[in-house]
């Protein structure tokens, strides 16, 4: 995956589901409101019908509730070597890719077949909460007797899941050195969008890939809409109504230490949102940021 460039003709989108439970749906669907391009297949969309074709030994292009994929599951390692050994790349069959692994990933493309990546960011307390009663809730593969503390102290979060995926560090204990090296990813690497500002996000990935709306104006409108909605309603929300939780507590404590260098992370990847805005942000974006340089603050 070669560093972001805007002048360079790219074959692939690279979508890293960094820093969310599983947005690659989000951003999945909102691709196929624009494109009629074709993505590589992910756990989300896992039908006793995919699964057979993800183990096939040729590649195919197969249709789901409109959208078109590719049958592999870049979702995993072992589905990402298999994606290579069939030559997903070379194929030109998938215009975009999905994966939380960067460094596994970066073998599905060589000098001729390169890609681009981007992601979206969340607030790392957020996320853990919100994954605590997912996974009680939707998964089921949490006891629902495990408290929200004894989560947090080790029984099902992850350990500063967004550094360990950037660095590929997945054992071990993080140091300020693996912190920097990831700040330096996200930096030479992605194009950074959030969660919690969505619009503007989707904004940046359009400009950032080239994606357009059809020239059609009726086709055009349904295409805007579908943006809009899913920037207002989202997809793959956690259905459960549930509160963070408040500093002081204990949950509170045990969540920002299992989140410490995400949290550094996080708050990193705002000041390359900032820096971004200046080549790839909407023009009503870029005018808060001028109007907050010359207070001398921030957006």
């Amino acid at each position: 995956i070669e560093p972001r460039r805007h002048n360079h003709q790219y074959n692939t989108i690279q979508y890293n589901t960094i820093q969310s439970k599983s947005h690659g749906v989000y951003i999945l669907k909102q691709y196929s409101c624009d494109t009629p391009f074709t993505h590589t297949h992910t756990h989300s969309h896992t039908t006793k019908q995919t699964n057979k074709q993800t183990t096939t030994k040729i590649l195919q292009v197969i249709e789901i509730n409109e959208s078109k994929y590719v049958n592999v599951d870049t979702t995993t390692v072992q589905g990402i070597q298999r994606a290579v050994d069939l030559g997903l790349a070379t194929s030109s069959y998938a215009d975009l890719v999905v994966s939380s692994y960067l460094h596994q990933s970066a073998s599905l493309f060589d000098l001729h077949h390169q890609a681009r990546a981007f992601l979206l960011l969340r607030n790392p307390i957020e996320r853990a909460t919100s994954m605590y009663y997912h996974r009680v809730h939707e998964l089921g593969d949490l006891d629902p007797e495990i408290s929200i503390e004894d989560f947090a102290q080790g029984n099902g979060i992850e350990n500063n899941w967004m550094t360990r995926f950037l660095t590929d560090r997945m054992e071990g204990e993080l140091t300020k050195a693996d912190l920097e090296q990831a700040k330096d990813i996200l930096k030479q690497k992605f194009m950074v969008g959030f969660i919690d500002d969505i619009e503007e996000s989707i904004y940046r990935f359009m400009k950032y890939n080239r994606w357009k709306y059809a020239e059609d104006e009726n086709q055009k409108m349904k295409e805007e809409d579908c943006v809009r909605d899913l920037a207002m309603v989202g997809s793959n929300i956690n259905p459960n109504e549930y509160e963070l939780p408040k500093r002081g507590t204990q949950a509170y404590a045990l969540i920002t230490w299992q989140t410490q260098f995400d949290t550094k992370l996080y708050e990193y990847g705002k000041e390359l949102f900032d820096l971004q805005t200046k080549t790839y942000g909407s023009k009503e974006r870029k005018k808060i940021l001028k109007k907050q340089k010359k207070k001398g603050g921030k957006l």
